[in-house]
């Protein structure tokens, strides 16, 4: 698949996945009949924090009382959800594990990291909110590469593109991969996947090892690592710095999938941060 401007349109076998090319990507191994994903996660377990050396890692980001603004005021990061829809155990229509509600779904854990972007670190974010997955999940990666690529071309002080999503388990999975806690907290624990054919790609495996190192630092019972899939893309191919994150699964509950958003909103701003310098 060639990288080129002429190339790189939205076409359905290649961004739009109809169901069954969509069955063999990553968030997904298998797509089953209600809608969600299936996927396996091979990491090694890392090392984890005491609960002293956490509070003393939160302590160190939280006494930054100063904010010092990047990029002279104009947006850095975009967040965005091909898969808004996609919500959680205690917020499921009729055990679809869907919702169009956005205080029930993906764009509110999406809030959650913005937030911490903008008010902790100073890094102005646009967060689209759109439903793209809605009224066709089989549309969703036209529709929001379609989205992206109108918010990059108007906001071109953007460096950093991040599409939000959880996983899809069966029902009757104990959710081991995905349940964690930080200190004595539940929270959902957070997978990078990476699409690794196109021109980017090793600018963004470059950036995604960077965000691995910082999230194994600061909160290593919830970070799963990356997952590399070829010879898929997620879209990434519009920018460097494009990351898709798993945040959870359908088995996680909504709380702890914006708690544990609002600490890879941490994770990023370390190293956007380090990034800007």
């Amino acid at each position: 698949m060639n990288d080129d401007s002429n190339s790189n349109k939205k076409t359905g076998s290649i961004y739009g996945f109809t169901k069954n090319i969509f069955s063999l990507t990553i968030p997904c191994l298998a797509l089953n009949d209600v809608g969600y994903e299936e996927v396996e996660v091979g990491k090694d377990k890392e090392e984890a924090l005491n609960s002293s050396e956490l509070k003393i890692a939160n302590k160190k980001m939280n006494d930054d009382k100063t904010v010092s603004k990047v990029n002279d005021g104009k947006p850095l990061v975009l967040i965005y959800h091909t898969h808004a829809t996609e919500s959680f155990k205690d917020k499921t229509s009729k055990g679809t594990y869907r919702s169009r509600e956005n205080d029930e779904n993906m764009v509110s854990v999406g809030e959650e990291m913005a937030e911490v972007l903008e008010k902790e670190y100073g890094i102005i974010c646009i967060h689209d909110t759109s439903l793209h997955d809605y009224p066709s999940y089989n549309a969703a990666y036209d529709n929001s590469l379609e989205s992206a690529e109108k918010i990059l071309k108007e906001n071109p002080s953007i460096k950093y593109v991040f599409d939000i999503h959880r996983d899809g388990l069966p029902s009757s999975n104990n959710n081991e991969k995905y349940n964690g806690k930080v200190g004595s907290k539940s929270a959902a624990k957070v997978m990078t996947v990476l699409g690794m054919n196109h021109k980017n790609s090793s600018k963004n495996l470059s950036f995604a090892n960077k965000i691995n190192k910082q999230f194994s630092s600061m909160y290593p019972d919830i970070n799963l690592g990356i997952i590399k899939r070829e010879p898929y893309r997620y879209n990434q191919w519009l920018s460097p710095n494009s990351l898709l994150f798993e945040i959870g699964s359908n088995l996680n509950n909504l709380e702890e999938a914006k708690y544990s958003a609002k600490l890879l909103g941490r994770v990023v701003g370390e190293v956007i941060k380090e990034d800007m310098k």
